[in-house]
């Protein structure tokens, strides 16, 4: 029988911790996204204006987008924070306000309050989990704790 590099088990265990690793880091950038439309639900941070200055990149899509720049003003005017960005649909012209939130350490929450963003966001979330969860499976995660426990009896350190 011919030995090969990699067996078909620790093959399945390398395809497996990767998906997990990456289905694990989608799913921690989407709970740091929901989390700072959570705070600004909750009314942490500053409301106020974004001032557009300056387009930086146009994308096609539906509907057309573009990155603009631009000076956020709290709604009190004691916080002014230029070169923050954020996308608004093709249309926007240098001048436009744009309401937004800012979170600490400098998050920008635009003025989209439809929800929709945030549905979307928790879909990825949710899928990115379970992507996480799924490729945990080969590693038998429920053994751990039992594996380390026999270990600990056996006298070994």
């Amino acid at each position: 029988m011919a030995t090969t590099l990699f067996d078909t088990r620790a093959r399945l265990r390398f395809v497996a911790g990767s998906w997990a690793v990456l289905g694990g880091g989608v799913a921690l950038l989407c709970a740091a996204l929901l989390s700072a439309h959570w705070l600004a639900s909750l009314g942490v941070g500053w409301s106020g204006v974004v001032v557009l200055t300056e387009v930086d990149t146009c994308h096609d899509g539906e509907p057309p987008q573009c990155d603009w720049s631009g000076e956020f003003v709290s709604d009190d005017g004691r916080i002014h924070e230029d070169g923050m960005r954020l996308s608004r649909p093709l249309g926007a012209r240098a001048g436009d306000t744009v309401p937004a939130d800012m979170i600490p350490p400098l998050i920008m929450i635009s003025g989209d309050t439809s929800g929709a963003s945030q549905n979307e966001v928790g879909l990825v979330f949710a899928a990115s989990s379970a992507i996480c969860l799924v490729g945990l499976l080969p590693f038998r995660p429920w053994t751990w704790r039992f594996r380390r426990r026999r270990h600990l009896s056996d006298g070994a350190d």
